[in-house]
């Protein structure tokens, strides 16, 4: 056999094995799960999800053969029974998908939404929406059938999170220069076309969620921005902001805590977790939207990540995931994932989602 024979043979096996490989996110649909929680590398070509029911009794680990899932800053998305995540890849071969998990259908698919290291996302039942940063802000449109991409540019500008609501794209941009710049974009989403822009930048820099209720947008921001001679902004970072998008106007709702982050809406109540790249407190803030009235709840973990099912909050850090309930805090289960980690160092939790 020629050498450039047994090559081609090498290489075919090769491709054989990576395609095997790929088949394993079926699996995810073999079990009978609530809870997934994920934990990756930004090294290796591969990440796991541990997955539990309601009551966090774990029930299996899955391997997945892609690295950097649901890494860079943006959590799973869930849309009717279908749950979006962003696939990073490694530092050293970045990927240019996201991941669809259908659990009506039982089936996966990997979009490709033509541009890599995307840092946030956000989807509707037709579309994702990605922007990744590269100097200026690449927002792609990427249809979920006809796999189309259409794309909207805002030079310099780094896109920190997005939503839609009834058809608008709402994107919170920031310049970190010599000075700061930030704004808040709402786009139609159709036409992928700015409509509209609101300048914040005396209020909050470097917001990476935010919540949208009737004609008002609350959100928080980053106790410290970064500049590129190395130094540091400080930035008033105690306060959660409501801008009402008809007057216009934003005011200021100081809490107890600094770095609101993730923002859940309950019974009328704004639940939101404290979170600081610089700093972590156990701690969720409520804020009553009927009365103003505030508080300052403590937990059992840093709430790296939230979620809201019905009338149970689950919380991550990077060591366990808890249940509390969402009328009086308390916490019901928890779950050390290092008991069941036994991977090597490279990996850590990135997110979790839960299924409805």
């Amino acid at each position: 056999m020629k050498k450039n024979d047994i090559l081609i043979l090498l290489v075919l096996a090769f491709l054989l094995i990576f395609v095997c490989k790929k088949d394993n996110l079926n699996q995810i649909f073999k079990h009978d799960f609530k809870i997934a929680v994920i934990q990756t590398s930004s090294t290796k070509f591969k990440s796991y999800i541990s997955l539990f029911d309601e009551n966090l009794n774990f029930i299996s680990r899955v391997k997945i053969n892609y690295g950097g899932l649901s890494h860079c800053w943006d959590f799973p998305k869930s849309i009717e029974n279908k749950i979006f995540i962003n696939i990073k890849g490694t530092d050293f071969l970045l990927k240019s998908k996201v991941l669809e998990l259908d659990f009506d259908k039982k089936k996966y698919k990997i979009h490709d939404v033509g541009q890599k290291f995307n840092t946030c996302f956000c989807v509707d039942k037709e579309n994702i929406y990605a922007a990744n940063c590269t100097g200026s802000a690449n927002i792609v449109k990427h249809n979920l059938k006809k796999n189309i991409n259409q794309k909207l540019i805002i030079p310099e500008c780094y896109i920190t999170h997005m939503k839609i609501y009834d058809g608008k794209l709402f994107a919170f941009g920031n310049f970190v220069h010599n000075q700061i710049k930030n704004f808040i974009y709402v786009i139609e989403a159709n036409e992928l076309k700015i409509i509209k822009k609101i300048d914040i930048k005396k209020f909050s820099v470097g917001q990476y969620d935010f919540i949208k209720i009737m004609d008002n947008i609350f959100f928080g921001g980053l106790s410290q921005i970064k500049k590129q001679d190395g130094s540091f902004i400080e930035n008033e970072n105690d306060v959660l902001y409501g801008l009402n998008l008809r007057a216009n106007k934003i005011k200021k709702i100081y809490l107890d805590e600094i770095s609101p982050k993730q923002i859940l809406l309950y019974k009328n109540k704004l639940i939101i977790s404290h979170d600081d790249w610089h700093q972590n407190q156990k701690k969720l803030s409520v804020y009553n939207l009927d009365t103003g009235e505030k508080k300052l709840v403590d937990i059992n973990n840093f709430p790296y990540q939230v979620w809201l099912d019905k009338n149970k909050i689950y919380s991550v850090d990077q060591k366990k995931i808890c249940k509390y309930d969402a009328d009086n805090f308390l916490l019901e289960r928890e779950f050390n994932l290092e008991t069941k980690k036994n991977l090597s160092a490279n990996f850590f939790i990135s997110g979790f989602f839960v299924r409805k």
